[in-house]
């Protein structure tokens, strides 16, 4: 009966530590990582082809802090470094740093401060945003 107990111990601390590191492994350490856009939707529109960005990246570090690299229509490289947070109630990403440009043809500047994560594995992230009344969706794909 004690060994049953011991057993039955040990077999509980092994379930709550899996929970506790399950737990770890949440969306900010998900997000940390290199981004390539690889798919861009307007209004739920495939507008992918109407970027005028090319080799689109953004990369968000351990520390808060964050970049996005980009060419523009006439192959000159741009990059940008902010911060980001996350609100785990909204899953609202919140990016400080980043200007507003042009990334998409016959379209004003478009800024993106507060992203929604629609989707975010060790492979992929989906992100969306609204501007005036346009719903901008972003895909991207891990390049590490």
């Amino acid at each position: 009966m004690k060994e049953l107990r011991i057993v039955l111990l040990l077999i509980i601390a092994g379930l709550i530590t899996g929970v506790f590191q399950s737990c770890e492994k949440s969306i900010p350490k998900l997000l940390v990582n290199t981004w390539q856009l690889e798919k861009y939707y307007l209004n739920s529109a495939d507008s992918t082809s109407g970027l005028i960005v090319s080799d689109y990246t953004e990369e968000f570090l351990e520390g808060r802090a964050c970049s996005r690299s980009y060419l523009d229509l006439d192959g000159n490289y741009a990059s940008e470094s902010g911060t980001w947070e996350y609100d785990e109630v909204t899953d609202t990403l919140f990016i400080n740093g980043f200007s507003s440009f042009n990334w998409i043809d016959n379209y004003s500047s478009v800024d993106n401060d507060y992203l929604i994560i629609e989707n975010l594995t060790k492979d992929e992230l989906w992100y969306s945003f609204r501007k005036s009344e346009d719903l901008h969706e972003l895909h991207f794909v891990s390049v590490k």
